[in-house]
């Protein structure tokens, strides 16, 4: 879902705007199938909630969206968790194993002055791993401040990890967005004379344009198209910002080169379905 959707879930979407504050009474049970994303980001509360197991930090924002504003009687919370977790777990499995373990101490309360009460050593202990946080240089920051050179140069790796981390159990994104231009340019003379690059400094994608999900399930899509599509055009932009111009099918057979590219971006022409 792109932000463009999003938006117009929460403004428009009158089964949506059950889950908002001050909604009015209406007949018949609402349901909201969401992701981990339905955690942070929106005012939203739910009667009841069944959720999968993960950590506590986790755990304590997705609580926070049931009987969110106290105004509803007899909330339940379901909460799926494995059978057992076994001895070589990761480290991730092992936060949620104690999560699981914080849980079963609330005795079925799950509001916020329940949660406080438990053990706040144990709490954090429960929350997700903390990513690998890089070391960066002087050096590095003289590489990164060269921002007129944007091919690739030794000695100036990417930023994101350095921003955010290194973590071994999140799963790459792609961030994927459909543009006319991609399908207009669609020869060497036209991108001679327009530069794909170029354009895209000048007009940069806005994030309700941007649709953001995990690299195999892009890829997936994107296979699906290209049987289809084969030879519609795809603009593959870099972290750098460096563009490379394709075809579906060719994206499609690099699926290997690129599987690892975290946070890449694929333009798209719109016509594509």
């Amino acid at each position: 879902m792109r932000g463009l959707e999003r938006d117009k879930l929460v403004s428009e979407n009158t089964v949506f705007a059950r889950f908002l504050p001050g909604a009015k009474a209406a007949e018949g049970t609402a349901y909201l199938v969401c992701t981990s994303a339905g955690e942070v980001g929106v005012n939203i509360s739910a009667d009841h909630m069944v959720c999968d197991l993960s950590t506590f930090d986790s755990m304590a924002q997705r609580f926070g969206r049931v009987n969110r504003f106290g105004d509803c009687k007899g909330t339940q919370i379901d909460v799926v968790h494995p059978a057992g977790f076994g001895e070589k777990i990761s480290e991730f499995d092992q936060r949620r194993e104690k999560t699981l373990t914080l849980l079963q101490e609330l005795n079925g309360d799950a509001s916020p002055a329940a949660l406080e009460k438990l053990d706040a050593k144990a709490r954090h202990e429960a929350f997700a791993p903390e990513p690998i946080i890089l070391p960066a240089t002087d050096i590095l920051f003289d590489a990164w401040s060269l921002t007129t050179i944007s091919d690739k140069m030794p000695g100036r790796p990417p930023v994101e990890p350095y921003l955010h981390g290194v973590t071994d159990w999140e799963p790459a994104q792609t961030q994927v967005a459909w543009r006319e231009e991609v399908d207009i340019l669609n020869s060497e003379e036209l991108r001679e004379r327009d530069n794909p690059q170029d354009l895209l400094e000048a007009y940069p994608l806005k994030p309700h344009e941007l649709l953001r999900d995990r690299s195999d399930r892009v890829f997936k899509h994107l296979e699906t198209i290209a049987k289809k599509h084969p030879e519609s055009p795809v603009w593959l932009v870099e972290e750098r910002g460096l563009v490379e111009v394709l075809s579906i099918k060719d994206l499609a057979d690099k699926k290997k080169k690129i599987a690892s590219m975290e946070r890449s971006f694929y333009y798209l022409r719109r016509s594509v379905d």
